[in-house]
């Protein structure tokens, strides 16, 4: 079963960065609306959280350690945090770098849960 729920999880990880890349390229075209773009970008933040519910979810059916959730949430807030403090003090910065920041801030958070635990 297990082998299963990993297996599972390893596509859907290649939807969610399929769907996060697709996204940041239609968003960055010339003729992209800004309400579309906007709209992306929200997508693209959906697909920062879903990846890292996916990981610890994986991390935690693969150990079986509560403390997997502590640090679900603690990653879920910093990414929330990150990208507020982010876009206050830079008020005009690029929402593709800041989505972009955050999701490889994820995938590193995701790696130092795995070697942790």
């Amino acid at each position: 079963m297990l082998h299963l729920i990993t297996e599972i999880s390893r596509v859907t990880f290649i939807v969610i960065f399929a769907i996060f890349t697709y996204d940041c390229f239609n968003a960055l075209k010339r003729n992209t609306s800004e309400s579309r773009a906007r709209s992306l970008y929200t997508r693209q933040t959906a697909m920062i959280y879903l990846f890292l519910i996916n990981g610890n979810l994986l991390l935690y059916f693969n150990t079986l350690d509560w403390k997997i959730f502590v640090m679900a949430l603690a990653e879920i807030v910093l990414v929330t945090i990150a990208m507020i403090i982010y876009k206050k003090i830079y008020e005009m910065a690029s929402p593709a770098v800041v989505n972009n920041m955050c999701m490889l801030l994820s995938i590193g958070l995701i790696m130092l849960t795995r070697l942790d635990m």
